[in-house]
């Protein structure tokens, strides 16, 4: 009977840890697609001719959204995380996989290093490069 209840809470782990997995997964697609993006906006600043710096600051409503998009994946991850210890520590239902219980602040998420430094740093970036651009800088 004990190794029936040990089986069990290693498959509910695999279970949560499947769902960690595919969070990550997520949180770092949100980061390739920014820059693929973000890569094709400043291909056409490049190819332009006039008004082009108006795409520098195009570019910076995508990298907004991927980040408030990449921030909530990592909230989820986070969240399951506690779950993961939970049923790590016998402390869960046999099973669950509802993490809505579980608190994480979205906007500790938000601005933690990791996130931070590449969002805000590229829109600072985008944003520096169009004012450049309209006063003839560069």
């Amino acid at each position: 009977m004990a190794d029936e209840a040990f089986d069990s809470k290693l498959k509910h782990l695999g279970f949560v840890q499947g769902v960690i997995a595919r969070m990550n997964s997520n949180s770092f697609s949100m980061k390739g697609w920014m820059i693929t993006i973000v890569a094709g906006f400043l291909a056409i600043f490049a190819a332009g001719k006039d008004l082009n710096e108006i795409f520098l600051f195009v570019a910076i409503a995508p990298t907004m959204l991927f980040w408030l998009l990449d921030a909530y994946y990592l909230q989820m991850e986070k969240k399951y995380r506690l779950l993961y210890d939970d049923v790590k520590n016998d402390n869960a239902e046999p099973f669950n996989m509802n993490a809505d219980g579980y608190k994480a602040c979205y906007f500790k998420v938000l601005f933690s290093k990791t996130e931070w430094t590449l969002y805000l740093v590229i829109i600072l970036l985008l944003a520096a490069g169009g004012i450049l651009g309209l006063y003839g800088i560069y």
